[in-house]
């Protein structure tokens, strides 16, 4: 890893994220950067400046303070992109409309006055993320053990639960790309870590539930390329990515740092590969691949193939693949002509099968052939299939004279042939094909 421009800030950093505003109307080509700041202030900037002055423009857009104290977490919306959360040491949540960067708008996603059980309370708000499905859902949690879902459209929680075991420091959450209703939630406990599964839809007991960890979770990242694979990162000095496909968590692999990583991300684009933060003022890049469980079975979703095609014998050709709906379909089999000019003369074949016309399929290759010997085999092939008065032409197309052999017959043996040739009526002898 490189940098390739840099820029100084006069606050320290508490956290950072990059949305894609501005990206298609052509007004940020890079996107907005937005930093969680000391003292409550959240800044805004271009780094298509940044990159192309080298860092000499410090591409700083806005620069507000949103909450009284520092900025826990930041996260804009998936689904919209002018939308940016925020929390705080505050115990306060606040949605950031940033369409007009210069002039951003700060709402609260429910009422001023919120208690502790409907809100965060006197809590630090430690961690929040927008839910993948619903674009209105937002979560956050707290170091007092609260976990609080918004409903941005109602302007109040939906719902809010906390630890069963009364584990008070919520560090990090993570909805399940695919359920819209589940969310993990990891806790900064050193005496008792927890990694824990919720249901909205029965928010009284987490349904999967494991440690994870000898010390306190820091952060977790689920996988938005298979949903069966999820990170964790805890105060033990571990890395752990877990598989959920049997049902209970199972470590997939491990990578074990010299200091903890206390942040870890997937690559968006890039299977298997995911970013740790640590203290040593690093940021680490790792592949999942490289510390594999030996015992997990288990294959990730981007090695599964979505179409294939194979070649048998006789030209036959086997192909899966999924239909327009999405849905995975049967293995199809087809039949792949060698030469295919012979596929229109193969069809014909067949209809002639069927129908038995088989002079006028003769009569047919008489026309198309332009060679003289093919028409007269053709000919002499179409007079088989005939009855009647038109068998005794065969001899005459094959070059000879009924009637002159006969008189040479007569002429060798003194008297007239027997009746195989004198026979006019049946110059083949009675041969007929079958």
């Amino acid at each position: 890893i490189f940098c390739r421009a840099s820029c100084p800030v006069e606050r320290r950093f508490h956290c950072i994220t990059w949305g894609s505003l501005g990206k298609d109307s052509g007004s940020f080509p890079t996107g907005i950067l937005a930093g969680g700041m000391e003292g409550g202030y959240v800044t805004l900037w271009n780094p298509e400046s940044i990159l192309r002055s080298g860092g000499q423009d410090p591409g700083m857009v806005q620069n507000r303070q949103v909450h009284k104290g520092s900025v826990t977490a930041l996260e804009f919306n998936p689904f919209r992109s002018n939308l940016l959360a925020s929390c705080g040491a505050d115990s306060q949540v606040h949605i950031i409309n940033i369409e007009n960067p210069a002039n951003p708008e700060i709402y609260e996603p429910g009422s001023t006055q919120q208690s502790e059980h409907d809100g965060h309370g006197a809590g630090e708000v430690t961690c929040l993320e927008w839910n993948r499905k619903v674009q209105h859902i937002l979560a956050s949690a707290s170091n007092t053990g609260v976990t609080t879902i918004w409903d941005l459209k109602m302007k109040k929680p939906a719902i809010s639960f906390r630890d069963p075991a009364n584990r008070q420091r919520c560090s990090s959450l993570a909805w399940n790309p695919e359920v819209a209703t589940q969310i993990l939630v990891a806790y900064d406990d050193d005496r008792n870590p927890s990694l824990q599964v919720w249901d909205l839809r029965n928010a009284n007991y987490p349904f999967k539930e494991t440690a994870g960890h000898s010390k306190g979770v820091l952060d977790v990242a689920w996988n938005l390329m298979d949903p069966n694979l999820m990170l964790s990162c805890g105060k033990d000095n571990r890395t752990v990515c877990w598989v959920f496909s049997s049902g209970q968590p199972e470590v997939f692999s491990e990578t074990i740092t010299q200091q903890w990583n206390f942040q870890v991300r997937w690559a968006p684009n890039i299977p298997a590969v995911f970013a740790g933060a640590s203290h040593l003022d690093k940021v680490a890049i790792y592949s999942m691949q490289q510390s594999r469980n030996a015992g997990v079975r288990y294959a990730p979703r981007w090695f599964q193939r979505p179409a294939g095609v194979s070649f048998g014998f006789g030209g036959r050709l086997a192909s899966f693949g999924r239909n327009e709906s999405g849905q995975a379909t049967a293995i199809n089999m087809h039949i792949v002509p060698s030469e295919p000019e012979i596929v229109a003369e193969a069809d014909m074949f067949e209809q002639l099968q069927s129908t038995g016309d088989y002079t006028g399929y003769c009569q047919k290759k008489i026309d198309t052939t332009q060679d003289e010997h093919e028409k007269l085999t053709w000919k002499l092939v179409q007079l088989l299939f005939q009855k009647g008065e038109n068998r005794p032409q065969v001899v005459a197309h094959l070059g000879f004279d009924a009637q002159a052999i006969l008189a040479k017959a007569e002429q060798f043996l003194g008297k007239k042939p027997g009746s195989i040739l004198a026979d006019d009526s049946d110059p083949t002898g009675g041969w007929a094909p079958s």
